[in-house]
């Protein structure tokens, strides 16, 4: 819920050196998951 609140207001310039690196650990979390889930099926 904090995310969202957080997205509502502009973002300061000295926030994208902490927020960058996040949303890539997220991106390759979900890349990862995506992965798992076609192996598990076997594709």
């Amino acid at each position: 819920m904090a995310l969202f609140d957080r997205a509502d207001r502009p973002v300061p310039p000295s926030d994208l050196p902490t927020v960058l690196p996040l949303l890539l650990l997220v991106l390759l979390l979900v890349l990862l998951l995506v992965l798992l889930h076609v192996a598990a099926n076997g594709v």
